[in-house]
């Protein structure tokens, strides 16, 4: 069914994702209950290993980010480039921690997942130098509105 109005489609798409949210919250519930249950009938029972959650995912991240950026701190004051620094940076973040992220984004909403898609995608072009670091427009962009970063920005 396609909707005429457009807030009824956003509600609806809206509405879908806060469905989902709650369906991992519920299939989360449910493996605790499971293993509760499990657990108390035979206390010696191994536990299974706990569901990623938000909560959990949140905590790993954090670890990571304190991580990296202990990584840069660690090199402030050795007169090292900026691009030293940055490897520094690199070095600390392990392949666990990039498949951490990637599980981080499965947890997103298509909402968040294109919003912090098209935040990296447009920052490459800031560090690539294909947008002006100031006003952020390209070199056509800035032609086209008769505009000299250089001499304006």
């Amino acid at each position: 069914m396609t909707d005429l109005n457009p807030l009824l489609a956003r509600y609806r798409r809206d509405r879908d994702r806060c469905a989902r949210t709650a369906q991992h919250n519920l299939d989360a519930v449910a493996h605790y209950d499971r293993e509760i249950a499990r657990l108390e009938e035979d206390p010696s029972a191994t536990p299974a290993e706990p569901t990623t959650n938000r909560d959990t995912m949140a905590a790993a991240l954090r670890e990571l980010q304190t991580r990296r950026s202990a990584a840069f701190t660690a090199g402030s004051g050795l007169g090292l480039t900026s691009k030293d620094g940055q490897a520094l940076i690199a070095e600390a973040t392990t392949a666990d921690d990039i498949d951490l992220l990637n599980d981080a984004l499965g947890m997103l909403d298509e909402f968040s997942r294109n919003v912090a898609d098209l935040r990296t995608t447009v920052w490459r072009e800031f560090a690539k130098g294909q947008r002006c670091s100031v006003c952020g427009m390209t070199s056509k962009q800035a032609a086209a509105a008769n505009y000299d970063c250089a001499q304006e920005c």
